[in-house]
């Protein structure tokens, strides 16, 4: 039996989780759960005696009765109408609060666990639970309905039992009768509203599964094709509209049709539940009328004795249902207990890395292997090199050689599988890793700009030096850009918002590399720096390539052999090793991939001007 509700152990996890976001949302929804309760059943006792009052003919005791009633009521409904002020704010904060707690969770991750796939998994999951089932609000509804269907359950056996011990002219004989029946016909109801809902519930979960399957088609539909300009673009190009409508309406029927059978399997519910409390109520009105002929209880006491009963037959499906419910809600959100128990981000060693001017950082692969998690072959195989100070290194090679990930690998983003990196001789594991990671300042090929103000993207901050941020934009060739915006640095990046631009992809990688300029980091890495830009702002960038990375340590990774020449140094990857190293005129003499790399793009560009 214990095994069954072993879920009720995530629930309080989950509940400890909300705890933490909101230090009194559990107390106001027990307080909701009481006061209705209380005012339940302070109703039907008091209008018990009003009802003894009347038949009496004691019409004052009538009215003083009539007087607390109205008062008390009143009282409670004063009480439970704030409470559900309350907790409907609290309702709607949890759900956007849960948001922002596992947005900031995924942000303090390491980058190498935020890319695992099993984790991207885990945080689609727990995304996709809390948009189709609720969060954490949702739980604490559940509990807070299974509190006061306990509350008040109880409190309705409690006042049966009392009447069942009334003894009346039969004596004892009434107390045993009475309390016999009673608990049997509570055992029985108890059963069959289990066993009934069990069944049910049974059905429900396997339609909530397929459920799933079939919402997921559909938000795929809605988020990545009809709400994705570039989707639409491609639409539009090959008459996809037919194929796209008539394979949404496949996931749309699919779904359509869960329904259905969730609705029926509804009214299963809702009929099971009506006769077993038919039943039951009978039962109830025969023992209380039974009560009140042998004089055990007064008549008045038959509305107080029958709401009870009444409330608890309710009381008793609302408690098997409701942890039916939980159990499900568990089950679907245990994926994002698991994803917020997560380690997070690796704060590194607690060495602290020297800042100065004249600091020189030289950074040494040792026998470094790196595998990605789920990939079964090395990225990386056994790579040596070391990355002098101040020197301007290329890293060159075909797609899929290794070079990004050897880029991701010296910033700290991800460990390597064997061996280690050293930095300045230090393994940068015993750095610390904020100290380590401000060393870099980084323009990927695939940067990320944001939907704020133009400074605040430079800057990565709310406040900016606007000189500076101007001189950045100037280095990197994009002030006149900038200027020409409606509202200069203060201008939003993208249309998205009103007041929004959308910058070209050149401009916006000229304004990823003013962000990288603008951090002022001892070691500048450009990944295809110039990759979105044009011929004349391309030769631009390289005419001024000494005076962006001066006094730095620069690494450049590119698949346009010419710009390698502006390097000293560079190495040539090939199926994860690095299989060539030296200058330009060196690597050419040695007839080697670096060689045929560069020889085919000549080649290349060559027939291009002959033929126009």
């Amino acid at each position: 039996m214990f095994d069954k509700l072993k879920f009720h152990k995530t629930g309080i996890s989950l509940l400890k989780l909300l705890h933490s976001l909101d230090h009194s949302a559990v107390l106001v929804s027990a307080c909701s759960s009481l006061t209705e309760a209380a005012g339940f059943y302070t109703g039907l006792i008091i209008s018990a005696m009003l009802i003894d009052d009347l038949l009496a003919q004691a019409w004052k005791t009538a009215l003083v009765h009539s007087g607390i009633l109205a008062g008390l009521s009143l009282l409670f409904g004063l009480v439970q109408n704030q409470l559900s002020k309350i907790w409907a704010v609290k309702y709607q904060m949890l759900y956007t609060d849960l948001k922002i707690l596992m947005r900031k969770k995924a942000l303090s991750m390491t980058f190498e666990g935020f890319e695992d796939p099993a984790v991207k998994g885990k945080i689609y999951l727990a995304e996709r639970t809390i948009d189709m089932y609720g969060g954490l609000e949702e739980i604490l509804y559940l509990y807070r309905r299974l509190f006061g269907f306990a509350v008040s359950g109880m409190t309705a056996v409690g006042m049966v039992v009392r009447m069942c011990f009334a003894r009346g002219q039969t004596g004892q004989v009434s107390v045993v009768v009475s309390a016999a029946s009673f608990l049997a016909a509570v055992f029985l109801v108890m059963r069959a509203t289990v066993f009934t809902s069990g069944r049910l519930l049974k059905q429900q979960n396997e339609i909530y599964s397929e459920h799933g399957d079939a919402e997921e088609g559909l938000s795929y539909y809605m988020e990545q094709i009809y709400g994705n300009p570039e989707a639409n673009k491609i639409s539009h190009l090959y008459h996809m509209k037919d194929m796209l409508l008539q394979n949404f309406s496949g996931f749309l029927g699919a779904s359509s049709g869960l329904y259905k059978r969730m609705r029926e399997v509804q009214r299963k519910q809702e009929l099971a539940g009506q006769g077993i409390s038919t039943v039951f109520i009978v039962y109830s009105y025969a023992l209380i009328l039974w009560k009140i002929g042998t004089k055990a209880i007064s008549i008045g006491s038959f509305s107080k004795y029958a709401g009870a009963m009444t409330r608890f037959i309710d009381d008793i499906t609302g408690i098997v249902r409701t942890n039916g419910e939980i159990a499900r809600k568990c089950e679907f959100m245990q994926g994002l207990l698991d994803f917020m128990e997560m380690e997070d981000e690796s704060k590194g060693g607690t060495l602290r890395i020297p800042d100065g001017a004249k600091e020189k950082y030289e950074i040494e692969f040792h026998n470094v292997s790196f595998q990605y998690p789920g990939n079964g072959n090395l990225t990386l195989e056994n790579v040596n090199c070391r990355i002098n100070a101040d020197g301007k290194t290329a890293i060159v090679g075909r797609n899929g050689a290794g070079k990004t990930t050897f880029i991701k690998l010296l910033c700290g983003l991800y460990q390597p599988t064997q061996g280690r990196i050293t930095l300045n001789g230090v393994d940068i594991r015993e750095y610390n890793y904020q100290d380590y990671l401000k060393l870099f300042g980084v323009v990927f090929q695939d940067f990320a700009m944001f939907a704020f103000p133009v400074g605040q993207n430079i800057a990565v901050s709310g406040s900016y030096e606007e000189d500076r941020v101007w001189d950045c934009l100037t280095r990197a060739g994009v002030e006149k850009t900038v200027k020409k915006m409606p509202d200069k640095l203060e201008t939003p990046m993208f249309s998205s918002n009103e007041e929004g631009i959308n910058a070209s992809g050149g401009e916006m990688q000229k304004l990823a590399i003013a962000r990288a300029l603008y951090k002022d980091a001892s070691i500048m890495i450009l990944d295809e720096p110039t990759a979105a830009l044009d011929p004349i702002s391309e030769y631009g960038i390289y005419k001024h390539f000494d005076e962006l990375v001066k006094n730095r340590t620069s690494i450049f990774i590119t698949h346009r052999m010419s710009s390698c020449r502006f390097c000293g140094d560079i190495l040539v990857f090939d199926s994860g090793r690095i299989i060539e190293r030296g200058n330009h005129e060196e690597l050419l003499k040695g007839q080697g991939l670096y060689a045929a790399l560069w020889s085919a793009q000549a080649n290349y560009y060559q027939e291009e001007r002959g033929v126009s």
